[in-house]
């Protein structure tokens, strides 16, 4: 297409045309609506798209497709898939755990992660070290109504002498 004169450029979410730019007509750029796309008509150009208010919806197989002039109306396309990621509105919450243990008690706590997508990863930290496979227990992911999902790993172990710091504590952490 090198040389060839712009003819028009067009975009196209999952197969159907949202956006148009013909230099020759007028007006050149024509916007057509779709659920969970909003085109910002003021900073898109022929060169690029700007979407604003992007949601979940907002995900798909995007196209481009360049058309030069006659008269060989050459025509140069590209796709590619757009995933939107939604992180967690809050850090992740520690549920279960008790403020002292003592030796031989057993700590018991989960802890959960909130609307995201994709699901959050979560980590469970004992005295600043990843806790190992061994005590954690998986659950299920759940997916609310929204389609935004809640992880949640759990922790559980027996306290024993060489949990505890030389200060006497016992730290856990969960990271999302």
């Amino acid at each position: 297409m090198e040389g060839d004169k712009l003819y028009s450029v067009k975009w196209y979410r999952n197969g159907k045309e949202f956006y148009r730019h013909i230099p020759s007509e007028n007006p050149s750029t024509a916007v057509f609506r779709q659920p969970g796309l909003i085109v910002d008509e003021y900073k898109s150009t022929e060169t690029r798209i700007v979407l604003r208010s992007v949601q979940l919806a907002t995900a798909g197989t995007y196209q481009c497709e360049v058309s030069g002039e006659a008269p060989l109306f050459q025509t140069a396309k590209n796709m590619n898939h757009l995933k939107i990621v939604d992180l967690p509105d809050d850090g992740p919450i520690i549920s279960g755990s008790l403020p002292r243990y003592n030796t031989k008690d057993i700590l018991s706590a989960n802890c959960s992660s909130s609307n995201s997508l994709p699901a959050a990863t979560l980590n469970w930290y004992i005295n600043g070290e990843e806790a190992t496979d061994a005590v954690l227990i998986q659950y299920p992911v759940q997916e609310n109504h929204k389609g935004l999902l809640k992880s949640t790993l759990g922790l559980r172990l027996e306290i024993k002498d060489k949990l505890f710091a030389k200060t006497g504590d016992l730290k856990i952490k969960c990271t999302a």
